[in-house]
């Protein structure tokens, strides 16, 4: 008889705080790759709850391997920024392991920063980002976005670290939503400044993607086992009616 192997994580991977802690995390490859466009998005929770809207679209230049520490990987978004501030939104709609919100444990991501050409007037830069949750048996949607606070581009060349760790509160509201809402994934609002003369020619990679879970505390006794990444006519693949840890295997060692 043949053994086959399973990958089995810790109950509990967290997401910390500061960049070289982070860059060292183990992390689980919780979606693909791919991003849509999205012209506009209801965000249900947060500061900055509302309807976000796009005015421009910019230009995907690559969707590759997020969960690399490689900036030559991940998301890139190009833009011709001038004139007046513009917005696009893109969204990842993509397959995933469709972790459950309940045992949701923050996020956490690098961007590298680059001026192709011309003035730096109108760099652009991630205005703001969500987690998008899916319900795993209607057309259900929840998200929760927060604010970077940035209102420009960081400079040619230059890198940023953008994180809701584990022991922020809001990753408590999430986890409230409970196992039946299920993770697709990131939204990112990419801005352009919008102010001075001229043109900027500007880009970002997004990448090093890592979500934190937490299935137990229990970390001694308990590794998780999670389901194959699937599409989203596949989400609703697991143990049954409301168990926490839907969607997963949870063995005792």
């Amino acid at each position: 008889m043949t053994n086959i192997g399973f990958d089995f994580v810790q109950p509990i991977i967290s997401i910390p705080s500061d960049l070289p802690t982070f860059k060292q995390r183990t992390q689980v490859r919780w979606t693909g790759n791919d991003w849509a466009y999205q012209s506009s998005v209801v965000v249900n929770y947060g500061a900055t709850a509302g309807t976000w809207t796009s005015t421009t679209p910019f230009d995907k230049r690559r969707q590759a391997d997020l969960y690399t520490a490689s900036q030559n990987d991940g998301l890139r978004i190009y833009a011709q920024g001038y004139g007046a501030q513009n917005e696009g939104l893109w969204m990842m709609n993509t397959t995933s392991r469709w972790m459950p919100a309940s045992v949701f444990n923050g996020v956490g991501f690098e961007t590298h920063y680059k001026i192709d050409s011309s003035n730096t007037n109108h760099q652009l830069y991630v205005g703001a980002y969500g987690v998008v949750f899916k319900h795993r048996t209607n057309s259900g949607q929840l998200i929760f976005g927060w604010d970077t606070g940035n209102t420009d581009g960081p400079g040619s060349d230059k890198y940023r670290f953008d994180r809701i760790p584990s022991t922020h509160p809001d990753v408590a509201t999430i986890r409230r939503w409970g196992p039946d809402y299920l993770l697709q994934g990131l939204l990112v609002s990419f801005k352009t400044k919008g102010s001075g003369v001229g043109t900027t020619n500007s880009y970002i990679d997004l990448y090093n993607l890592k979500f934190g879970s937490q299935y137990s505390t229990n970390a001694s006794n308990y590794k998780v086992h999670p389901l194959a990444i699937r599409p989203y006519s596949g989400r609703n693949k697991h143990t049954g009616g409301t168990n926490t840890f839907a969607g997963f295997k949870k063995s005792l060692f």
